[in-house]
């Protein structure tokens, strides 16, 4: 029994020591501050600059214009089955004036180690099958009791183009200013870009997308999802990103309500289950 609980204790250790050791690596390579919410974008490998549901916010709002309508979501990760590693974000968008009002917000981390990022921005459509949005973010993150908080503030901008019913395309920025953390001058903030493709044809939706971080290589990300039926929906995906390598998951749908699961592997630290539930009035 004890002998269980230690090889449990051990494995917490190691993953968290795992991200504390690399943990400035990641933030100049990986983007840890760039959130990724939603399971369905989760299911098909974060491929999903051109996504138009609620976790648009967090991948490119400009597709929020898109779908002008009150709704809102929560999405929750358990990294690597590691409780301390554990996030959670909500989002909500509300149609406004000739455009849409959102904001977003997301946790991660445990008592010795958190990131906090907040969000709030608008997004409008400047023609029949063009969108743009502008985000502003608030950062926070807790490294411990002699270091401190840190913060940081910038913004975000995103382009959405619907061609077609069936073609997409979507391009995001996120820190282009380049802004940095008050207190930690040599680990500013990345600044990435994104910007990629969508194609559907006969219940299949195909998606790609590039993510390069200005000081560090770039991310390629493809995924795909299957209509199964009316309310089940079939995805998977592949990266080369640090976070994970492959992932799947299923999707639901009953009328405004949507329920997303999916499961991301990390080539070294095993998978990361995601759940994201939403609703659109």
């Amino acid at each position: 029994m004890y002998l269980v609980k230690y090889k449990i204790s051990l494995k917490r250790l190691t993953v968290i020591a795992f991200f504390i050791l690399n943990g400035y690596i990641c933030i100049a390579q990986y983007n840890i501050y760039v959130f990724q919410a939603g399971a369905r974008s989760a299911g098909m490998a974060h491929a999903s600059v051109t996504n138009d549901d609620i976790w648009a916010s967090f991948h490119n709002q400009a597709n929020l214009a898109f779908e002008p309508k009150l709704q809102m979501g929560f999405h929750a990760e358990n990294r690597f089955y590691s409780r301390n590693l554990a996030s959670g974000s909500f989002a909500i968008a509300s149609p406004l004036y000739k455009g849409v009002f959102f904001s977003n917000i997301s946790f991660y981390g445990f008592e010795l180690y958190n990131e906090v990022k907040g969000g709030i921005g608008y997004t409008h459509q400047l023609f029949e099958k063009l969108s743009a949005s502008v985000q502003f973010d608030y950062f926070s993150a807790f490294q411990n009791q002699n270091l401190g908080t840190s913060r940081a503030v910038t913004f975000e901008l995103g382009l959405a183009g619907h061609i077609t019913e069936a073609l997409k395309f979507g391009a995001h920025l996120v820190n282009p200013t380049s802004a940095q953390f008050n207190n930690i001058v040599e680990y500013p903030l990345p600044s990435v870009v994104s910007f990629g493709a969508s194609y559907k044809i006969a219940g299949f939706l195909f998606s790609s997308e590039i993510e390069k971080d200005f000081e560090a290589s770039a991310v390629y990300h493809a995924g795909g999802e299957y209509e199964l039926t009316d309310i089940i929906f079939v995805r998977a995906g592949v990266s080369n990103s640090f976070h994970s390598t492959y992932s799947f998951g299923l999707g639901f749908y009953f009328t405004n309500l949507q329920a997303d699961f999916a499961f991301a592997n990390h080539y070294i630290l095993g998978f990361t289950p995601h759940f994201s539930l939403s609703y659109a009035f």
